[in-house]
């Protein structure tokens, strides 16, 4: 938009009137952990159902349902930290991974789905055996099934 038109969304919507570039905010984002956004999430999700706007969401026997699903947001055969879950290839190389499970409300009939906090899939203290996904999941249901049960 900005090469077409001269303007883009960031600058006509909020004001900006420098965009950083995809580094410059890779750098600024690294330091801040980030389960520092989580409770953003749960309020906004909090707030949404307080407002009842949640009330369309609700199914069988008047639950909200949750769809947890697995993504892969980062993947190197050459770059890898202590995080990483290890792939080894067909090729006998090794790639390194890392993954979460992106949780979000849905409901039949509904377009629109509502962000819940995530879970990473990455080692765990005490544990020999790499993560997994299921037991990210099993993670993320002890962890705040009991707060979205309601």
């Amino acid at each position: 938009m900005q090469k077409a038109h001269g303007k883009n969304h960031a600058q006509s919507i909020f004001g900006v009137h420098q965009i950083p570039t995809t580094h410059q905010i890779y750098n600024l984002l690294v330091p801040i952990p980030p389960n520092n956004a989580f409770p953003l999430l749960v309020g906004i999700g909090d707030g949404l159902y307080q407002q009842g706007y949640l009330e369309s969401f609700r199914a069988v026997g008047g639950t909200l349902l949750a769809a947890l699903d697995g993504t892969d947001f980062f993947a190197s055969e050459k770059s890898a930290c202590p995080c990483c879950t290890r792939q080894t290839l067909n090729n006998n190389k090794t790639l390194y991974r890392h993954t979460a499970i992106i949780p979000v409300l849905v409901a039949p009939g509904q377009t629109h789905v509502v962000p819940l906090p995530p879970v990473f899939v990455q080692p765990q203290d005490g544990q020999q055996k790499q993560d997994c996904e299921a037991a990210a999941a099993k993670r993320w249901l002890f962890a705040w099934g009991p707060h979205y049960a309601a």
